[in-house]
């Protein structure tokens, strides 16, 4: 597992950081959810779409580097104070689509947004084996663990 490379950590503290990884970034975007749709209804959402998307991929990236696991659990918070790209790209899609093909487009923007969540980490360990950690955080950088 890539937290069990940043330190000398037991099964148990692993499998702790890992859950504090994981859940960190949701607790963070439930809090700032609401005020980025605020934000967007007042400025406009495909900002609110590039926003998010620009910043969850900055910080991403900077996790590649990131020298021990305090600073992973860091950069994780900081995509969800970034996050709420599911909302803004639904709320843009249902706004400029035409209203008989708003259930065809939601459709499609739901099969895209679940099918990098089924096939995302998938690909992410798959290269982390094949690559290296660091290189797969670079390329996909969403995942947390390392498959193998």
């Amino acid at each position: 597992m890539l937290i069990q490379s940043m330190g000398k950590f037991t099964d148990r503290e692993a499998a702790f950081w890992t859950g504090i990884a994981s859940a960190i970034m949701g607790v963070t975007l439930f809090i700032t959810a609401p005020v980025w749709g605020i934000i967007a209804d007042r400025w406009g959402r495909k900002p609110m779409v590039i926003r998010a998307m620009f910043g969850i991929t900055a910080v991403s990236v900077a996790m590649a580097v990131v020298p021990n696991v305090y600073w992973l659990v860091i950069l994780r918070a900081i995509t969800g104070l970034f996050g709420g790209s599911m909302a803004a790209a639904s709320a843009l899609v249902a706004s400029t689509t035409p209203r008989e093909k708003i259930p065809y487009a939601m459709g499609i923007l739901m099969m895209a947004i679940f099918g990098g969540s089924a096939f995302g980490p998938l690909i992410g360990g798959l290269m982390a084996d094949a690559l290296d950690t660091d290189l797969s955080f670079m390329l996909s950088p969403r995942s947390i663990s390392r498959a193998g």
